[in-house]
């Protein structure tokens, strides 16, 4: 599922049959680990990326992923994995 951090509270009101369970990206504006964190503590198998495009039309072109038991970062959660491109 992909949204943006302000959805965090609606998906804490969803049945967990309807919650993501595999994979969760964010992205389109500031993510800050203590909003996250009660959402992570609910769905503790979800892998979450905080991802970050420069526009509408650019998908995850910086991404910071929190895999399943790994603590979430207190603040500012980072974006910091670039990926390359290759223009040949």
């Amino acid at each position: 599922m992909k949204g943006t951090p302000s959805h965090l509270s609606i998906l804490e009101a969803l049945p967990e049959e309807v919650s993501p369970s595999g994979t969760l990206i964010l992205g389109g504006e500031a993510l800050v680990g203590e909003v996250l964190d009660g959402w992570r503590s609910a769905h503790p198998g979800v892998t979450v990326f905080n991802a970050y495009g420069p526009t509408e039309a650019t998908v995850n072109c910086l991404e910071y992923r929190l895999a399943p038991g790994e603590p979430t970062p207190s603040g500012p959660v980072p974006c910091r994995w670039v990926f390359p491109v290759s223009c040949t």
